[in-house]
């Protein structure tokens, strides 16, 4: 099983089940091949709890990916002068965002091993696997 997390039921992505974040105690744990966050945990405020949900859902060898929007560099590119005060705005607004810092922490907190990391503009991503 492959599961994208998200906060919208409606959004559909190619060969993955849409699952909500209220959702996820119905899905067996180490039972997902890979789990997908695309900016989703940015907008769910616990992130312990949350991390370690989604650590628990995946099975051995299976892989999570994390993509979120970058505290730190928006902050700098607002004090930078490159991003507008309506662009940060946009960035924060409703969402409760990590630094890569912190998003390492809760990954390694939980187990999973991280494989790759990238950073652009200012969002990062993760790709992590859960070894047995």
């Amino acid at each position: 099983m492959r599961i994208a997390l998200t906060t919208n039921k409606q959004q559909n992505i190619t060969d993955y089940t849409t699952v909500l974040p209220q959702e996820l105690n119905n899905i067996p744990d180490g039972s997902v091949e890979e789990i997908l966050c695309l900016d989703t945990i940015d907008y769910i405020p616990n992130k312990s709890d949350i991390f370690t949900v989604l650590a628990k859902k995946l099975r051995y060898n299976g892989t999570i990916i994390i993509h979120g929007v970058e505290l730190y560099l928006v902050c700098k590119g607002f004090s930078d002068g490159e991003l507008t005060f309506d662009e940060t705005n946009n960035f924060l607004s409703g969402k409760s965002l990590l630094t890569t810092i912190d998003c390492k922490l809760h990954i390694n907190n939980n187990n999973l091993t991280i494989i790759s990391q990238d950073l652009n503009g200012y969002s990062y991503a993760f790709k992590a696997v859960r070894y047995a």
